[in-house]
């Protein structure tokens, strides 16, 4: 209201600050937006490119791919109890050893329910087979 700011009264005030500010942000939008953009643009790409790279992820494909993994170690694990010899899984090493009975391997010797059975078949069935049950008693 004083006469020494008459010709600055116009760029004065809370109305010429929002203009200016407001003016300004636009600007910094309108120069910056591009390039946003752009850079926006080019990492979809570099992250569709790594996704694509890692094959078909669909549902139906991983439920496909869990499933023959269960069937293998299903396959694997009822021949293990039965004692067919089914080779290493994939993947895995060639031969185990624990406590000298090898797991996995194709040496012919049985493990886990397949050796138990084995054993009450084959070593109790023959011992007592051997045992003469009648020489004990009285006549």
């Amino acid at each position: 209201s004083s006469p020494a700011y008459a010709d600055l009264a116009h760029k004065l005030g809370t109305a010429f600050l929002v203009e200016a500010c407001s003016k300004m942000l636009m600007e910094h939008i309108q120069n910056t937006l591009p390039t946003l953009a752009a850079g926006i643009a080019r990492l979809i790409e570099e992250k569709q490119a790594e996704l694509d790279s890692y094959g078909d992820s669909s549902p139906e494909v991983l439920r496909r791919k869990l499933i023959s993994c269960l069937v293998k170690v299903s396959r694997r694990f009822s021949g293990l109890l039965s004692g067919a010899d089914l080779g290493p899984l994939e993947g895995a090493a060639e031969e185990e050893k624990d406590g000298g009975v090898a797991i996995g391997s194709s040496t012919g010797l049985l493990s886990g329910g397949s050796r138990i059975e084995g054993i009450l078949t084959t070593v109790f069935a023959q011992t007592l087979g051997e045992v003469d049950v009648t020489g004990a008693m009285d006549p």
